[in-house]
């Protein structure tokens, strides 16, 4: 199944001061950027999804429509934060599917590689196994980043992926939920009407 919308991202804050970001700031990265830098570069969907603040009554399986994109804009004009939000139009595929253009008025990211179910549960691979991550194999991958720290072909998604398939094979102590696989997942950043 397809799974596609507008996703808001409450990101990591670059100072250290949640509770992921001070776990990611005593890790040395896998990119030649300190952890600051990492976390203000990476622009996947690891971070809090749907704030409370920004919380849209028609999401399902994490997305809202593209229809509600000016009723999301709005309350994220209204947003009285120093949190980092972004707003995304995330497109779930799989193999050998064509990758699509950006809508209107969003920019194209990257493609990130991991878990999201639209709550608190999202895990990045890209985020946690090779910017941040402890498997040197995992860690080697760090090359395939582009300069928002995700994926930029399917190719590159199918390398992580056997890649990471092969560790798991072995042993090696990767996040894995019993019964599901990581999913990628092609990334639109909101820029406006330009």
């Amino acid at each position: 199944m397809t799974k596609s919308g507008l996703v808001v991202i409450k990101r990591y804050c670059a100072d250290g001061t949640d509770a992921v970001s001070t776990g990611a700031m005593r890790r040395v990265p896998s990119l030649s950027l300190d952890a600051s830098q990492v976390l203000s570069r990476y622009r996947g969907l690891d971070g809090e999804p749907w704030p409370r603040e920004v919380a849209e009554p028609s999401v399902v399986h994490g997305f809202a429509p593209l229809a509600r994109l000016d009723a999301i804009l709005a309350r994220l004009r209204d947003l009285r934060s120093a949190e980092p939000h972004e707003l995304l139009y995330c497109v779930s595929f799989g193999n050998g599917q064509e990758l699509e253009p950006a809508p209107a008025g969003f920019k194209r990211l990257g493609i990130d590689y991991g878990f999201y179910r639209g709550d608190d549960e999202t895990y990045s691979v890209l985020f946690h196994e090779i910017a941040f991550g402890l498997e040197t194999g995992m860690r080697e991958l760090a090359s395939l980043l582009n300069e928002s720290l995700l994926l930029s072909d399917a190719a590159a998604v199918e390398t992580v992926s056997a890649t990471r398939q092969r560790l798991l094979a072995s042993g090696a102590d990767l996040e894995n939920t019993e019964g599901e696989v990581p999913r990628a997942f092609l990334l639109f950043s909101y820029v406006g009407d330009n």
